[in-house]
């Protein structure tokens, strides 16, 4: 979970789903408009973290310079 500022009051997002672990058959692909809720944008600052049995938090950058 990550708060961050930018909006008025801090905003929660979530890991992505980890379909190995949802048991969904099929495969999922990522989708800005679809993994909103997930995506930590330009000038994020972490407030906070929560520590999921023994796992670091990562994250992945998936797009950097001036995309249009």
């Amino acid at each position: 979970m990550f708060y961050y500022k930018g909006e008025s009051v801090p905003v929660t997002k979530t890991p992505l789903p980890n379909p190995r672990f949802t048991h969904e058959d099929s495969k999922v692909y990522f989708n800005v408009k679809d993994h909103a809720r997930h995506i930590l944008y330009c000038g994020t600052h972490v407030m906070q973290t929560r520590y999921y049995g023994g796992h670091k938090v990562k994250a992945v950058v998936f797009r950097t310079g001036g995309y249009r």
